[in-house]
C-alpha cells in the first residue's frame, strides 16, 4: 500500500512541477521520520528508507532541485529514550521533526519529509506554523488520501492512530499529544482541504452529527490544478511536503488559495 501511494504522490507532484521552471534551482532538504506511534508493529518503520531508496536524490535533480545538505534521520534523544509509550514517543520524535523542519525553513529550504505514516503531518505542521522565537505563521494543510484520518478515540472502530491525525491537527483530540508535537494551536478547519477520499468516507462524514458544525467545500481536480500552476515553482514544491500522500504549505502570501 506504501509503494502504491509513493507513486501515486509522484504522479501528484507531476502536476505540481511543470518543465518551464526546470531551469530554475531550488535549495531542497530531505528528512526521514521513522516513528510511526503503531503499537502492532515496530516503532520504528522502514517505509522512509523504501522510498529514499526509490532514488529520490535523483528525482529531485531532475525536477530542478538541489539537495543542501545529507538526508537527515530523526531520532529520540537521551532523554526521550527514558520516556515509554508508542503515542508519547511518536510525539516527541514529531517534536524533534519539527525543529529539523523549522531550521531548514528558516535557511530558504524546501523540505520534503518522508514519514513512518500520516501521523508524523504532526511534526511537518508544527515546523512549518512556528519558527525559532515561537512567533505563528499562517499554514493550512491539503491531505491526499482514500482516508479522511480524521477519527477521535470516540468514533474509531479500529483504534488506529493513523486514522486520527487530521483530526488532532484541527484540535477535535488528543491534546496533550498535539502539544507534545509543538503544535500548539490546532489547524482551522477552513485551512484543511482533502484530495482523493473515497465516497464511503465522505458518507461517514456527513453522517456523523460531530461534523455538523464543520463547513465543506467541493472542488473538481481542475480546480485545484489551476490554483497550483498560479504559484512560483519553489512554492509548488513545497506543497509536496511528504511523500506519503499529504500536502501543507505555508500561506503567509497565498491566503486566497483556500
Amino acid at each position: 500500500m506504501h509503494i502504491k501511494q509513493f507513486f501515486i504522490a509522484m504522479f501528484i507532484a507531476g502536476t505540481f512541477v511543470q518543465p518551464s521552471f526546470a531551469a530554475d534551482t531550488v535549495k531542497v532538504d530531505i528528512i526521514k521520520n521513522p516513528y510511526s506511534g503503531a503499537r502492532n508493529s515496530p516503532e520504528l518503520s522502514t517505509n522512509p528508507d523504501y522510498i529514499h531508496a526509490a532514488g529520490l536524490e535523483r528525482m529531485v535533480a531532475e525536477w530542478g532541485g538541489e539537495l543542501i545538505r545529507p538526508i537527515q534521520d530523526v531520532r529520540l534523544n537521551a532523554e526521550q529514550e527514558r520516556q515509554y509509550g508508542e503515542w508519547n514517543r511518536m510525539a516527541l520524535a514529531n517534536a524533534n521533526f519539527a525543529d529539523a523542519v523549522r531550521e531548514g525553513l528558516q535557511d530558504g529550504l524546501i523540505t520534503i519529509g518522508l514519514e513512518a505514516n500520516c501521523n508524523d503531518l504532526l511534526g511537518m505542521l508544527a515546523g512549518l506554523k512556528y519558527d525559532s522565537d515561537g512567533n505563528a505563521r499562517k499554514v493550512g494543510l491539503v491531505f491526499y488520501d482514500s482516508h479522511g484520518d480524521f477519527n477521535v478515540p470516540e468514533t474509531t472502530l479500529s483504534g488506529m492512530l493513523g486514522g486520527m491525525p487530521v483530526a488532532v491537527a484541527a484540535g477535535h483530540a488528543l491534546h496533550n499529544l498535539r502539544h507534545t508535537t509543538g503544535l500548539i494551536e490546532p489547524l482551522p478547519m477552513s485551512h484543511i482541504m482533502w484530495g482523493g477520499t473515497s465516497i464511503h468516507w465522505r458518507l461517514t462524514v456527513f453522517a456523523n452529527s460531530r461534523y455538523a458544525r464543520c463547513q465543506y467545500k467541493t472542488y473538481a481536480i481542475c480546480r485545484i490544478t489551476f490554483a497550483s500552476s498560479l504559484l512560483p515553482w519553489p512554492t509548488r514544491l513545497m506543497s509536496f511536503t511528504s511523500m506519503s500522500t499529504w500536502t501543507c504549505w505555508s500561506l503567509m502570501k497565498y491566503r486566497d488559495i483556500l
